[in-house]
């Protein structure tokens, strides 16, 4: 360290240094409390640690502390934490739509301040650059600036903006109407934009019988979803990160019922402590200790621009071009 001439070491020598520490400190507490919430709220995965870490792709995720063989389930999620989108048939389409129900049931639990999924709110993401096109002034601005950014062609990137803007300004619209829970839920336009992107950037497809209980179903949303699965959130499972092409995915979500149906065994079934609706993450590929979990929302194939772009959209997910391509 430096001394100046005063002999007291510059301001930044001292303070930056224990500044990044905190923030080291503040990430392994914040990792620890996510993990004991995950196992107090019934998430079994042994072999699996929640690291923020410079190895991760996505700067925090699933680590494996074992070998893990392909096949192997490493981590199972009970029903009752998945949240899942209800199908509502008495509310217009942008009300009844998966992206509306979800951010609606976020909002209901931070307005109600339950304790029990506080850990798992507070750990969500607060800044998502790549949902941006969803209400800025300048849209053609975006495009220009954002195709490039990130090396994309704009003609591809505006290509379904128009139609993702227009839902997303419906589904506010109804949100906020009279009809809309927006008073119940004591949400603002930025709160409801922000439970929104939560929502896009983790949705998966998740298997359903189950009905949304408790605070859930405490409004006029219908609680019923239908038989054969539906879009949700799956806290644990959402820790994971994306790989930068679908092929790097080492992991997949599956029901337990489904992971009973491919096998072509349901003879151990009734007898397991699984219900067919809780959530299995099984390794795709052997994974080395210490490697990152990857999930992966689809295959680049041959088209890597216009995979890059989904993911951008969709997802708000936002990747470079690959070397080759570059």
């Amino acid at each position: 360290m430096s001394i100046s001439e005063s002999g007291a070491a510059p301001f930044d020598a001292l303070v930056l240094p224990l500044l990044a520490a905190a923030g080291t400190s503040h990430a392994l507490d914040a990792d620890a409390a996510a993990a004991a919430w995950s196992t107090q709220r019934g998430v079994h995965a042994p072999k699996l640690a929640i690291r923020t870490t410079t190895d991760s792709v996505g700067g925090r995720g699933l680590f494996a502390t074992d070998a893990v063989r392909k096949g192997e389930v490493v981590a199972s999620i009970p029903k009752d934490l998945v949240w899942r989108a209800p199908a509502p048939t008495d509310l217009p389409p942008e009300g009844r739509a998966w992206q509306t129900q979800l951010a609606t049931q976020l909002l209901l639990a931070a307005a109600a301040g339950e304790e029990a999924w506080a850990p798992w709110l507070d750990s969500l993401p607060t800044d998502f650059d790549g949902f941006a096109y969803l209400d800025c002034e300048d849209v053609d601005k975006w495009v220009q600036e954002t195709s490039k950014r990130w090396g994309l062609p704009a003609d591809r990137l505006a290509e379904t903006l128009g139609e993702r803007r227009g839902a997303y300004a419906r589904r506010a619209a109804w949100f906020f109407s009279d009809e809309g829970p927006a008073a119940l839920c004591g949400a603002s336009p930025a709160s409801f934009r922000l439970a929104y992107c939560r929502v896009l950037s983790r949705a998966v497809t998740v298997g359903g019988r189950a009905a949304i209980k408790s605070l859930r179903s405490s409004t006029t949303l219908s609680t019923q979803v239908d038989g054969k699965g539906c879009i949700g959130l799956v806290p644990f499972y959402d820790f994971l990160n994306h790989g930068r092409l679908g092929s790097e995915a080492n992991v997949e979500l599956l029901t337990y019922g489904q992971a009973v149906r491919r096998a072509g065994d349901a003879s151990g079934a009734e007898g397991s402590f699984l219900d067919l609706d809780d959530m299995l993450l099984v390794a795709t590929a052997d994974i080395e200790t210490g490697a990152e979990l990857l999930t992966g929302y689809a295959d680049a194939g041959a088209d890597e621009d216009g995979y890059r772009v989904k993911l951008l959209l969709q997802y708000g997910i936002c990747l470079p071009p690959s070397s080759s391509s570059a």
